[in-house]
């Protein structure tokens, strides 16, 4: 017994599965992104949100704007890390052991983040607007690539690493 947690065997157990669920999506993701170019992103989440048009979803939008914030992700990263540093040079304390101390230590690192993005995000709403972007409708499409055997091999890899994670 810690405080108010009860430790069990199990317990850990699944926090270590949890945790190394986590850990192995977070490099899944990685060796996605470093591997596939943005438009290729976005053209698969549009072919898998596709059955949504049916319900009258604007898949090419939804899947455009998808693939611009997967895009401003390293972007945010690299930026909070600076305003971190930054407001650490100013005197700012992250380091706390009270939770509440923690939490609101994090308002002078939130709010730049925040005001930060949203200017990227109006600039690139300006950029686009000014090359004559207005909506996924007309676009053409690429025509697709055929299906080889190392594209099979890493369906299979794919699919052993997802039933690992169902059943393990």
């Amino acid at each position: 017994v810690w405080w108010i947690f009860h430790l069990s065997i199990g317990g850990i157990i699944q926090g270590a599965t949890v945790i190394l669920r986590v850990i192995l999506l977070m490099i899944l993701c990685s060796v996605f992104t470093s591997t596939t170019s943005p438009i290729e992103i976005t053209g698969a989440i549009e072919m898998l949100i596709l059955p949504l048009k049916c319900i009258r979803v604007p898949t090419g939008d939804v899947a455009m704007i998808l693939g611009v914030a997967i895009q401003f992700i390293p972007t945010l990263l690299e930026e909070s890390d600076m305003i971190k540093k930054a407001q650490i040079a100013r005197g700012a304390q992250f380091e706390s052991s009270r939770l509440r101390d923690r939490a609101a230590s994090l308002a002078p690192l939130v709010i730049p983040i925040f005001l930060s993005a949203f200017r990227r995000a109006d600039d690139l709403a300006v950029a686009m607007e000014a090359r004559g972007y207005r909506r996924a409708k007309g676009r053409a499409k690429r025509i697709g690539l055929p299906f080889r055997k190392r594209d099979a091999a890493a369906l299979a890899v794919s699919c052993v690493l997802c039933a690992m994670q169902v059943f393990f």
